[in-house]
C-alpha cells in the first residue's frame, strides 16, 4: 500500500482526520488503478498450463490405450500414474478457473470465461476413459490386421491435435493460437467408414469380446473429435476476444 504522512502537530483534529482519509482514498485509487491496468488479470496464464498437462496427458493414454488393443501388454501401474496426472491437472485448473472468474467480475471490459476450456479437457479424459476400459486386452489377431491401421491413424490425429491444443495453451499471455482440427476429423471419419465396411463384409462375425472392444474404441474416438474440435473452437474465441 502508500502511506502519505503528514504532520498533524499543525492542524486541527477535524482536519487531520479528513487529510487521513483523502490519503486513504488516493492509495485505494492507485491500488485499483494497479490491478485493472499495471497488473492485469494473470490467472489464465496460471489455468491454461494445467489444462495443457491434462490434455498431454490424454494424448499419452491414449498412445497406450492403442497399443493394448493393437499388441497386448498394457501397463496397469503406468495407466493409473497417467491418470492420477491428468487429474491432478485438472483440479488445478478448476482452482484456477475459481480465481479467473472473480478476476472477470472485477475487472472493465470483457474477458474469456474459462469454464468452457477445463470443462473441455476434463470431457476429452472421460473419453479416453472409455477408450482404456477395453484397452486392457488386444484385439484378435484377424480383427487388429483389419482395422489397425485405419485405428492406428485415427489415433494418431487425435493425440497429434490434443497435443497441438496443449502447446497453444502454453503461449505466452494465455494468447493461444487458433488450432486447426480437421486432420482428426479427417481421421475420425475414415475409421468410421472402415468400420462400416468391415460390416458390410462380415469381418466382425464371430469375434465377440473383441468387436465390443473395438467398438467402444471407436466411440471413444469420435467423442474425442467432438471434444477436441470444441476446445479448438473455444480457443479461437479467447483468439478473438483478445484481439478485440
Amino acid at each position: 500500500g502508500i502511506v502519505m504522512l503528514a504532520d498533524p502537530t499543525h492542524a486541527d483534529p477535524w482536519m487531520s482526520g479528513l487529510e487521513r482519509v483523502f490519503e486513504i482514498g488516493i492509495g485505494g485509487g492507485v491500488g485499483l488503478a494497479c490491478a485493472l491496468f499495471v497488473l492485469p488479470a494473470k490467472a489464465l496464464g496460471y489455468l491454461f498450463p494445467h489444462v495443457a498437462d491434462a490434455l498431454e496427458g490424454c494424448a499419452d493414454l491414449v498412445d497406450a490405450g492403442v497399443a493394448g488393443l493393437l499388441d497386448g501388454g498394457l501397463d496397469p501401474a503406468a495407466v493409473d500414474a497417467l491418470n492420477a496426472d491428468v487429474r491432478a491437472a485438472l483440479r488445478a485448473a478448476d482452482v484456477r478457473a475459481g480465481e479467473a472468474r472473480r478476476e472477470r467480475v472485477g475487472r472493465l471490459g470483457a474477458q474469456s470465461d474459462p469454464g468452457p476450456v477445463v470443462r473441455g479437457g476434463r470431457r476429452l479424459w472421460h473419453s479416453v476413459i472409455m477408450l482404456m476400459r477395453g484397452a486392457d486386452h488386444a484385439l484378435s489377431s484377424r480383427l487388429s490386421a483389419e482395422v489397425g491401421p485405419s485405428l492406428s491413424a485415427a489415433a494418431r490425429a487425435i493425440t497429434a491435435l490434443a497435443r497441438a491444443i496443449a502447446a497453444s495453451l502454453r503461449a505466452p499471455g494465455a494468447n493461444p493460437e487458433a488450432v486447426d482440427a480437421s486432420a482428426a476429423i479427417a481421421a475420425v471419419a475414415a475409421l468410421d467408414a472402415e468400420m462400416e465396411r468391415l460390416t458390410r463384409d462380415g469381418a466382425f462375425t464371430g469375434e465377440g469380446a473383441s468387436l465390443v472392444r473395438l467398438a467402444a474404441a471407436v466411440a471413444a474416438f469420435e467423442h474425442m473429435k467432438e471434444n477436441l474440435s470444441d476446445l479448438a473452437t473455444r480457443i479461437a474465441e479467447i483468439r478473438a476476444a483478445r484481439d478485440v
